[in-house]
């Protein structure tokens, strides 16, 4: 994996323990048949961050946890969170046979590097986790003794920008991610192409296919006069696929002076037509932004 070349880490909103309980799931069989404790604490329930990185993050510390258990007493693996100035810390902490400090502190991290030799390991799985917390602009701490467990803490930087996270941007759209409110967003800087238009649905599809997002705002304000007919034609070549990612929630941001009254309706009606789904239409971002915010309240 290469982290250190990704051009875009998207942050999302995440559930702490819905993560957990995935991961518990795929170590499901080592949990029941070592009958080890899994405790949590989470006084940071959720938090906004790269999913397939804390997804890994979480499942090599609490593997590692389950491989390197004291056989001789019951084990347990307590994971926890709280907030520390501009970061979340997660804590992992088991009672396993531990790491002695004095001789491998300066290599618990390095790539191949192995501390207990009647274990199976490649010695990947602690680079893994220093690299990708690295990645999301963090780091990572252990505190262990010989026979007396170990602790890991992952310091996790609070993301600073979550509302505007750029996905694509040209001419002609700005297309980002606001993960506090889950949606995909299309500003539209002016006049376009149906090529341009066909080229932005492509790329929002990979999008929303990765991130599982249902919500979306078309801010066309700037486009006032384009052939929505037109683009129904591009639409209807990728709704398929949008409908089978789940998206439901559609607020189209337009400026209604721009508009006599009939041909503004018949413009909505023609958008409307496109995928069936629930709209709403703003005159406003913040009233859009609002809208998708209230209705992921009620879901």
């Amino acid at each position: 994996i290469d982290i250190r070349n990704k051009v875009t880490r998207l942050r999302q909103k995440l559930n702490l323990e819905e993560e957990l309980n995935h991961i518990k799931n795929l170590l499901q069989k080592e949990i029941e048949d070592n009958k080890i404790e899994v405790g949590t604490d989470f006084n940071v329930k959720e938090i906004y961050s790269v999913k397939t990185t804390l997804h890994s993050i979480l499942y090599n510390l609490i593997n590692n946890a389950i491989k390197y258990r004291e056989v001789e007493r019951k084990s347990f693996i307590r994971i926890s969170s709280i907030a520390e100035g501009d970061y979340v810390k997660l804590i992992i902490e088991d009672n396993g046979i531990g790491i002695d400090l004095e001789r491998y502190s300066d290599k618990i991290f390095s790539l191949y590097k192995r501390f207990h030799s009647h274990i199976e390991g490649k010695g990947l799985g602690l680079f893994l986790v220093k690299l990708q917390t690295e990645s999301l602009g963090g780091r990572i701490e252990v505190k262990s003794s010989p026979n007396q467990g170990a602790t890991f803490t992952v310091y996790l930087k609070i993301p600073e920008n979550i509302g505007e996270q750029l996905i694509f941007k040209n001419d002609s759209v700005n297309v980002y991610f606001d993960a506090s409110i889950e949606a995909l967003c299309s500003i539209w800087q002016g006049e376009h192409t149906v090529e341009a238009f066909d080229h932005v649905l492509s790329l929002s599809i990979d999008f929303l296919k990765a991130y599982k997002t249902k919500n979306w705002i078309s801010d066309i304000r700037k486009v006032p006069k384009r052939n929505e007919l037109e683009l129904n034609q591009i639409r209807e070549k990728y709704k398929n696929e949008y409908l089978k990612i789940g998206v439901n929630t559609i607020a189209v941001v337009i400026n209604k002076d721009d508009y006599e009254l009939p041909e503004y309706t018949k413009k909505l009606d023609q958008i409307k037509s496109a995928y069936p789904v629930q709209y709403g239409f703003f005159q406003t971002f913040e009233e859009a932004h609002q809208w998708i915010e209230n209705e992921n309240k009620h879901r």
